[in-house]
């Protein structure tokens, strides 16, 4: 999950298909109980400012 995360990063697109990426793998992390990584992917699909 960790490693999508980057690869999501190193698009740095903003269209709607890699938000919903970013959802996915929310959701996805939070069953894995990553809940930082989870917290970091729903600020991320929501475009809020993340500090870490």
């Amino acid at each position: 999950m960790r490693k999508r995360a980057q690869e999501l990063l190193e698009a740095s697109e903003t269209s709607e298909e890699v938000r919903m990426q970013w959802l996915a793998l929310a959701e996805e992390a939070a069953r894995e109980g990553d809940y930082l990584l989870s917290e970091y992917a729903y600020k991320k699909a929501l475009r809020l400012r993340v500090l870490w």
